[in-house]
């Protein structure tokens, strides 16, 4: 799960070990992460206020107040680099929109694997059925056909069995997309994703 820590407080466990409670925001809300002292040894220096990072865990669900469990806090850019590659994208989105490019339409004669395994199910119950899914906030300045036409590419390029959703917050709307939009869990997607719409935009979820 891509987001940002908010706040963390460090704290002492009964064995006199050190650990820490995140408030850790993603693009779906907030939920407390516990860092246990193992993982807190290992990823001390990322625990930082205002840090956005990639972490790699597990849900726990304790009634109606569910936490993540993190086994790893790794960096994602979020430094004077990654600020003024940011800007040179938002300056040649600019200018493709002056030129009104339009984005390409995608590839109809993709087959999905599996196929043949869900046949005569429909989509939202094939993507149920996935323990993990990718979700993707489209707000502002990104939901543009430039915008569109990169994420585009970037799924076909990754084409898996984990199912993507896309959030459009300016509209509230969330659609499933079509299989052929769907991908592997690769942390170079999650990466090249988080360039193309900001990190606190992009959710992966475990949903078994």
């Amino acid at each position: 799960v891509a987001g940002m820590i908010e706040n963390f407080k460090i704290s002492t466990t009964k064995k006199g070990d050190t650990m820490a409670t995140v408030q850790f925001e993603d693009l779906t809300g907030n939920i407390d992460m516990l860092v246990f002292p193992k993982p807190f040894v290992r990823f001390r220096e990322m625990i930082q206020k205002d840090a956005i990072v990639l972490v790699k865990g597990r849900y726990l669900a304790q009634d109606d107040n569910p936490k993540l469990s993190a086994e790893e806090i790794l960096p994602l850019p979020n430094d004077a680099v990654w600020k003024e590659q940011q800007k040179q994208q938002q300056e040649r989105q600019q200018q493709e929109r002056q030129q009104q490019i339009q984005p390409t339409q995608p590839q109809q004669s993709r087959t999905d694997a599996g196929a043949g395994k869900h046949q005569g199910a429909s989509l939202q119950e094939i993507a149920n059925q996935q323990p993990k899914k990718l979700y993707l906030r489209i707000a502002g300045d990104y939901d543009t056909p430039q915008v569109k036409q990169q994420l585009s590419q970037i799924l076909h390029r990754y084409h898996g069995e984990m199912p993507v959703y896309f959030y459009f917050s300016d509209r509230k709307s969330m659609i499933l997309a079509e299989r052929q939009y769907w991908v592997n869990n690769d942390i170079d997607l999650i990466m090249l994703l988080s360039q193309l719409l900001g990190a606190e935009n992009i959710s992966v979820k475990d949903t078994k």
